[in-house]
């Protein structure tokens, strides 16, 4: 079964209302790549979706073929202060 490596968008856009990212344009890096971060969501707010493309994840699937799987990893760390 032929595999794809890892791949990330060429291009992340915000959608939706909530808080703004102050900086989505850093998730689409390397998976060590310091990521985007919302100041100021409370418990009960949301924040706005990061969406990645428009040229998706540039996997290359001919025609024909069969999709057997994805994996998807999402990495994310919160903090609280003066709470």
């Amino acid at each position: 079964m032929a595999s794809q490596g890892v791949n990330y968008p060429a291009s992340i856009t915000e959608a939706g209302t909530g808080a703004v990212w102050t900086n989505p344009a850093n998730a689409a890096g390397a998976p060590n790549a310091a990521v985007a971060a919302i100041i100021g969501l409370t418990s009960t707010s949301n924040s706005k979706w990061l969406l990645g493309g428009p040229n998706g994840l540039g996997f290359d699937i001919p025609a024909g073929s069969t999709i057997d799987g994805v994996a998807v990893t999402v990495r994310c760390r919160a903090g609280i202060s003066g709470g």
